[in-house]
């Protein structure tokens, strides 16, 4: 882990902009910028939305400063003289729970693409299949049409023998032709 540090407001926000911070140790009495406008900076900047913010005050602070602070974004406040087991013990909390916020956040980058390649092979999948059921109607159609015109033809009361075999042998035909394409599906 790498640790930068700058004393004052304006150049804590260069830092952060150059580089990616899991925490940002700020005191709230800065010369330029107090701690709590260099918070809310830190705050509305996109990338550093959920960077931890802890404040450091040598100044007792008041109920309200607090609550100040924590609207502010801090997430934490250490009072002077600070005691370096707490600081790193804190430090090292928010530091892994920042790269585990990483980790989940590049699998649920990962499971999306995933969820919109399958969603693309699945639209694919269903274009075939619904080209697939266009050419087996049109193919069923073809031999159904020919089978009704021969049974209409056969159902006359005056049709002659010669025709009505004809009809006969297409029927048979046509419904072999059928059995072929069931058989085929």
């Amino acid at each position: 882990a790498k640790l930068f540090s700058a004393p004052l407001g304006r150049e804590a926000l260069d830092c952060l902009l150059r580089n990616d911070c899991a925490v940002v140790i700020v005191d709230v009495c800065m010369p330029e910028l107090d701690g709590f406008e260099l918070a809310q900076m830190v705050r509305e900047h996109p990338r550093f939305k959920r960077t931890a913010i802890i404040f450091v005050s040598g100044v007792a602070l008041g109920q309200l400063d607090r609550l100040r602070g924590y609207e502010c974004g801090a997430v934490d406040y250490l009072p002077v003289p600070i005691v370096p087991e707490i600081l790193r013990a804190k430090v090292n909390a928010f530091v892994e729970l920042h790269r585990k916020t990483l980790q989940l956040e590049q699998l649920n980058h990962e499971l999306e693409s995933r969820v919109a390649e399958r969603t693309l092979q699945l639209e694919e999948a269903n274009r075939r299949k619904d080209e697939f059921l266009a050419v087996l109607a049109h193919e069923l159609r073809n031999p159904l049409a020919a089978i009704r015109t021969a049974a209409e033809l056969i159902g006359r009361p005056s049709m002659p023998a010669a025709a009505m075999e004809q009809a006969s042998g297409v029927i048979g035909r046509q419904v072999s032709h059928l059995g072929r394409l069931v058989d085929d599906l």
